[in-house]
């Protein structure tokens, strides 16, 4: 299989900032799925690579250059920015409770 990690330049499809997200890149759908039935675990190593953050104005989604209908007006709410802007919450927890 092939498989790698890759820093890629992403244009943020919410604020319209480029900034380096890692992305992890299989050959294929066939690919990306027999990886993932075959992990026995997903370390937190792959966990940053399955959701990416936008540093400018915090979406995070699996490709930040696409997004879904109404996420603009979510992304706004005061209650986004709460968890966005708690450094108390671990940013990899964080990130993927803004995916939510």
């Amino acid at each position: 299989m092939m498989k790698n990690d890759n820093l890629l330049e992403v244009t943020c499809a919410i604020c319209g900032s480029s900034s380096l997200q890692y992305s992890q890149v299989l050959s294929g759908f066939n690919e990306m799925l027999k990886y993932f039935l075959e992990s026995t675990s997903l370390d937190k190593d792959t966990l940053k690579l399955l959701v990416q953050e936008c540093p400018f104005c915090r979406y995070c989604a699996p490709d930040l250059a696409t997004v879904m209908p109404g996420v603009n007006e979510i992304i706004c709410t005061e209650s986004y920015r709460l968890i966005a802007d708690n450094i108390g919450i671990p940013a990899l927890i964080r990130r993927y409770m803004l995916y939510s």
